[in-house]
């Protein structure tokens, strides 16, 4: 079958993955949408509905890190260069890695919460 550019075909073959990536998706836009109201909690928020809903313990704890790592780069990097803080682009990218392990410990507890809620 030949593809045109309006028409794109993508076969995700195991549903878990694509599953897997578009709440990877939904964490990075719920850290985003969250983090002016709960600023530093927002990756715990985030990790934990990510981590509930995917079901499986490394997914969960890699896609809480992931979707951290992906919204707090750019919004770190924006938030400098549209304010009047000085920072420089190594400390902005540890801040979002340090965001990205809080991220990653709600995936863990998102998923401790599921295996909590499947058991009664």
């Amino acid at each position: 079958m030949v593809s045109t550019l309006s028409e794109v075909e993508v076969k995700i073959h195991n549903p878990q993955w694509g599953r897997f990536i578009g709440l990877t998706i939904a964490c990075a836009l719920l850290n985003v949408g969250l983090y002016f109201m709960t600023f530093f909690i927002t990756p715990i928020i985030a990790g934990l509905v990510v981590g509930f809903l995917l079901g499986n313990m490394k997914q969960s704890v890699i896609s809480g890190m992931v979707g951290a790592l992906v919204a707090y780069i750019p919004l770190f990097f924006y938030m400098v260069l549209t304010t009047t803080l000085e920072a420089e682009p190594a400390a902005i990218i540890i801040a979002a890695v340090i965001m990205s392990i809080i991220g990653m410990f709600g995936g863990l507890l998102g998923f401790q919460l599921r295996g909590l809620s499947s058991k009664k």
